[in-house]
């Protein structure tokens, strides 16, 4: 059987906690700045489908497709950096206009069965994240009066389907990682030179 010297067991009596310390340490801050970055994102995609959700009704109610074209290509390239596409579906669930025609804008379209969101939904499949929000008509039509309340709160004129790229909130957990490795390697680091004093 080895025979540790006491300096040996002394140094791996400092070293061992400070080392596990650490890893446990690096691995719930990488992982809460992951889950936060995630969010932060969520949040970005809110706020730009739901002003635009606002945005299209009117453009929906008078079947313009130019108008709502335009104002979600102006989105789509502000926020090029996380947006991969917008598109706007009708109460068919048949695309009416989309920001980027290279994508396929079926795999942001509700299936067959699946009834439209009432309200901003999140799904995440890989490296995307897919926000969708019913445009709903605030407007009245002559029957409709707005002193008797018989506005029909399920007027929905369809729907917008956004596509979050989510690569970026990768790389950035890529650089925490390091960081927080890098800083580990010096508390080690550290902990020897003190523990050899």
């Amino acid at each position: 059987m080895t025979n540790y010297s006491l300096r040996a067991r002394m140094m791996i009596l400092i070293l061992a906690p400070t080392v596990l310390i650490g890893l446990l340490l690096s691995i719930f801050f990488v992982v809460h700045r992951y889950n936060d970055l995630q969010r932060q994102l969520e949040d970005a995609g809110a706020s730009i489908i739901e002003p635009l959700a606002v945005s299209t009704e009117y453009g929906m109610s008078l079947q313009n497709r130019e108008s709502i074209g335009q104002l979600i290509s102006v989105l789509h390239r502000r926020h090029s950096d996380i947006v991969r596409a917008i598109s706007v579906y009708d109460e068919n669930n048949r695309l009416f206009v989309t920001s980027n025609f290279h994508l396929d804008p079926s795999s942001m379209q509700l299936g067959s069965n699946v009834p439209f969101p009432r309200q901003l939904t999140v799904t995440r499949d890989g490296d995307i994240m897919i926000l969708r929000t019913p445009i709903i008509s605030e407007s009245y039509s002559p029957d409709e009066s707005p002193s008797s309340d018989a506005k029909n709160s399920q007027n929905m004129l369809g729907y917008i389907a956004l596509e979050l790229d989510l690569k970026s909130v990768r790389l950035q957990q890529y650089k925490e990682i390091f960081i927080s490795s890098v800083m580990m390697l010096f508390c080690i680091g550290i902990a020897l030179i003190l523990a050899g004093a």
